[in-house]
């Protein structure tokens, strides 16, 4: 496992997190039918100011050569009644499968869980093995689609707006907390 500082991200980090995303879409590249995520403009630079300002960023930063110090990792996060929605995680394509996603997952879990979080929502591509395979090692599970709640309807709604397609490789996952 490569070892990083998990942490609440401040506001000097918020210029690294672009290239984060970019670098870790770009893994989507060699995924049939998915190749257009890898070109996937992601969050604007608004987005994460308004996620930074209610404290729901959060960065890895490595603690080992050749990059010592630099963010390598981040995760926007929001809570939604009793849920933390992670809306987005993303690792540097350089340093994944190393164990920095699961490593800032079950920090962001254990902070939630801290906060009386009763569950935590995301949602994913269902067959990508970094993704869907990944939460569900990790004890999230696939929701019917009657078993949405609002927020995650609205998320996945909003993906099919912003083109994230094909929509029927998407899911929303849970993991009960506690």
């Amino acid at each position: 496992m490569f070892s990083t500082l998990i942490r609440l991200a401040d506001e000097d980090d918020l210029p690294e997190l672009p290239a984060i995303e970019a670098s870790a879409g770009g893994a989507f590249a060699g995924v049939a039918g998915l190749e257009a995520v890898a070109t996937d403009a992601g969050l604007d630079a608004a987005a994460f100011q308004r996620a930074f300002e209610t404290g729901d960023v959060w960065v890895a930063q490595a603690l080992e050569d050749p990059l010592f110090g630099e963010l390598v990792a981040f995760a926007v996060t929001r809570r939604v009644g009793r849920d933390i929605h992670l809306a987005e995680m993303s690792t540097c394509r350089e340093v994944q499968g190393r164990g920095i996603g699961r490593a800032l997952l079950a920090a962001i879990l254990e902070s939630a869980l801290e906060e009386g979080c009763t569950g935590a929502t995301l949602t994913t591509f269902k067959d990508v093995p970094w993704n869907g395979p990944f939460y569900a090692a990790m004890g999230f599970r696939e929701l019917a689609a009657d078993e949405l709640p609002a927020h995650l309807r609205d998320a996945l709604a909003a993906e099919a707006a912003r083109g994230i397609l094909p929509m029927d490789r998407r899911c929303a996952m849970r993991l009960g907390l506690g």
